[in-house]
């Protein structure tokens, strides 16, 4: 089976299979927050089936296209009520958004007149009031410190809308079609069902800390069973398909170590030393596919190890991000790891240097320029949220060497 014909399945199956293993999983929990999650789920089970039963059907293709339309606009509404849900319910001017977008979207998708281009400002719409209501998403996550959770919404939203300037990109106002990236966003939304409903990330009363490690075995049980099975299930069906479906299998991986790492650091306790060591271990079997050696060099000291709380996961993050960089686009078939207390500088130093092809312009004006992209930019800003800097050296086939130094002062550590 091809890739075309086995998608449908597989974006009908996931949804379908979701619902059943969540239903098993909260026998006799029944939430408001656990319907919007399932009915969510059907629409995208709905798009899957009617992409399925397209082919065969008698019905005219405009006649297809309408249908395919409003399923799809169904389904977007379903994923922004969802998302809505999941951190605070339904405000009045979200509720407007909200109604907006479903009745403008509806009579788009349906009728043609006044507009020359119907399924250009039909897109148009959702696009807008879907960024809309991200903006207030953000807001309601900042104001109320929703920890954890809240900062998987913000996650889930942004890859909501891009799976929506995907499907708009790939339907080129056409009828509207399953594609992996709504597979994808379906596991996305099932990790952030589990994050929530399990109550990982929120804040608790004095004295029930010990729970916060229980609950954040159950998520990583639950994602590895749920998600994690599902992600393992669709790379084996691509692996062995063209060269375009290997390279979204290896898309896949990646997303899939990124949610293990997400759910390691849950712990608001855990150390920068515990943290790296958790990338390590997920990142690894990436780049031994991908002919990358690795050579860790991270200091094992006591100063390193009291490193805690938010600086820790933002050291964490800013080396999943230069290793992400050295995957995707080095080239490189060796990559260096350095952490350390550099006690001359009085500062952390964490340095990840490659052998690979370089930035086209290392100079300081290249780089600062049009050569970072959003992956270095977003570095350099969670380096100097840290209160630390980030620099980055590099030249045309000689490799590129990204180094962060946080001083002491800056780090949140504790007494060890």
């Amino acid at each position: 089976m091809n890739s075309a014909m086995l998608l449908p399945w597989v974006a009908l199956l996931t949804p379908l299979t979701v619902i059943g293993w969540t239903l098993g999983s909260q026998r006799g929990r029944r939430r408001r927050l656990d319907r919007w999650f399932g009915a969510t789920l059907l629409s995208f089970a709905a798009l899957a089936l009617l992409d399925l039963w397209s082919p065969s059907s008698t019905l005219d293709p405009d006649t297809l296209t309408v249908v395919s339309h409003v399923a799809y606009q169904l389904m977007a509404l379903g994923v922004i009520l969802f998302l809505l849900h999941t951190v605070q319910g339904l405000r009045p001017l979200q509720l407007g958004v909200v109604g907006l977008q479903a009745a403008l979207g509806l009579v788009l998708a349906t009728h043609v007149a006044p507009f020359e281009h119907p399924p250009l400002a039909w897109a148009a719409v959702n696009v807008v009031c879907a960024s809309v209501l991200l903006l207030t998403l953000v807001r309601a996550v900042l104001v109320r410190r929703a920890g954890a959770s809240g900062w998987m919404v913000l996650m889930a939203a942004l890859a909501s809308l891009n799976v929506m300037l995907g499907d708009f990109d790939d339907a080129a106002g056409g009828a509207m079609g399953t594609s992996w990236s709504q597979v994808l966003l379906t596991l996305i939304l099932l990790a952030l069902w589990l994050a929530c409903t399990r109550g990982v990330g929120r804040r608790r009363p004095h004295g029930q800390r010990a729970a916060t490690g229980l609950d954040r075995q159950r998520l990583a049980q639950d994602l590895h069973d749920g998600v994690g099975s599902h992600l393992t299930s669709i790379i084996s069906a691509l692996d062995a398909g063209s060269a375009r479906e290997r390279s979204t299998a290896a898309l896949l991986q990646e997303c899939l170590v990124e949610l293990k790492l997400l759910v390691d650091g849950m712990a608001t306790d855990a150390s920068v030393l515990s943290l790296l060591a958790s990338l390590r271990y997920r990142v690894e079997p990436l780049l031994q596919t991908a002919r990358i050696r690795m050579h860790w060099m991270v200091a094992d000291d006591a100063l390193l190890d009291s490193v805690r709380g938010d600086a820790a996961r933002h050291i964490l993050n800013l080396t999943q991000e230069a290793l992400a960089n050295v995957l995707r686009h080095s080239g490189a078939d060796r990559v260096e790891i350095t952490c350390c207390m550099h006690k001359g500088e009085q500062a952390l130093m964490l340095e990840i240097a490659d052998n690979g092809v370089g930035l086209r312009d290392g100079s300081a004006a290249g780089l600062a320029a049009r050569q970072l992209g959003k992956g270095l930019r977003g570095m350099q800003a969670r380096a100097h949220q840290l209160g630390g800097r980030l620099t980055i050296e590099s030249a045309p086939q000689q490799g590129t060497r990204v180094r962060a130094w946080v001083p002491l002062s800056c780090l949140q550590t504790e007494e060890t």
